[in-house]
């Protein structure tokens, strides 16, 4: 029988709660810690777990301190809001040992933070991984093999429930994944302008505006934030041998090509849920020591570019101690 694997959630909010759904999938023995100080996202975890068939070589911890878990954790999801997230991630760090992390975005709210969690990465010899999903959805790998390595032009356009404050990183990782780039990539945030009270956030910030920018690659991108706007946020991929538009709220692609006569056809675009993707990439941890979420330094070199796009448009100075108020 394979050994049994320690796993902790900590921040267990919305997002943490769908992690835990996800691990209820796992397919192997494990006890995973639900870490949450707010009583009533604790019972939402709860609650969401029932939901889910979970089989009976998992159990379930729920706590209110990362003081009760374990000193060893084979891995960690950090799933809490950016503002904390490099305290809660280092307490959780110290004096135990831990195989691998996984962190939502957006990362953290500084550059200095990105690089010094990156530095004590490092020094501790911790593989971690960012949550971006969309390349672990497997359409999207099959959308990478039919672009091939022509380059492309990507056009996203996102509505007042997808900002860019926390959006836009997504699809920067998409464009990063699609075009191979490693994250090397050249943003132009100067049409991006700052809107408070929009996020469900107190204190946050959104952004709307055009985000554009050049791969290392060849492949150019438009990221469009509007803030007013209600239609379901859509994308678009023009290459030289294909024309496809994306809706994913539909879970549809329309697709135009050469063979075709440039008629687009329909075709299924099955998305995948937090709830069905953690469970997954935790084995492929466990079975390989990596995944097909983005690792730190790919992703830090997007959040990076991103957080200096935002600066700029808030008409701050680029130090890397200051801090840009999204989650």
């Amino acid at each position: 029988m394979p050994a049994e694997r320690n796993i902790a959630v900590v921040g267990c909010g919305n997002i943490g709660s769908r992690h835990l759904q996800g691990l209820t999938s796992f397919g192997r023995p494990a006890r995973i810690w639900a870490v949450e100080p707010d009583a009533a996202a604790l019972d939402l975890s709860r609650r969401r777990v029932a939901e889910m068939s979970a089989d009976d070589r998992l159990s379930f911890e729920f706590c209110e301190s990362p003081s009760a878990l374990p000193t060893h954790l084979d891995l960690v999801v950090v799933a809490t809001s950016a503002g904390v997230r490099r305290a809660v991630a280092t307490r959780v760090m110290d004096g135990r040992e831990i195989g691998a992390l996984i962190l939502e975005k957006f990362l953290f709210q500084s550059i200095a933070d990105l690089d010094e969690f990156g530095d004590l990465l490092a020094r501790r010899g911790i593989p971690a991984f960012v949550n971006t999903p969309r390349r672990a959805w497997p359409i999207y790998s099959e959308l990478r093999k039919e672009l091939g390595d022509a380059p492309f032009t990507m056009v996203v356009d996102l509505n007042r429930t997808n900002g860019l404050a926390t959006n836009a990183i997504h699809f920067l990782d998409l464009v990063a994944f699609l075009s191979g780039c490693g994250g090397e990539m050249t943003l132009d945030g100067r049409d991006l302008r700052p809107v408070e009270g929009v996020s469900r956030h107190a204190g946050a910030v959104d952004f709307h505006g055009t985000l554009r920018g050049v791969t290392a690659t060849g492949c150019d991108f438009v990221l469009n934030g509007r803030i007013d706007g209600n239609a379901p946020h859509a994308i678009a991929l023009l290459s030289r041998d294909k024309r496809i538009l994306i809706a994913e709220t539909l879970q549809k692609a329309w697709v135009a090509d050469g063979a075709s006569g440039w008629s687009p056809g329909e075709r299924a675009f099955p998305i995948m849920r937090q709830s069905e993707l953690t469970g997954r990439i935790a084995a492929e941890i466990f079975d390989g020591g990596t995944t097909s979420l983005p690792g730190y330094a790919e992703s830090a070199k997007l959040h990076r570019l991103n957080l200096e796009v935002f600066l700029q448009a808030m008409g701050k100075p680029v130090p890397p101690s200051t801090v840009v108020p999204i989650t």
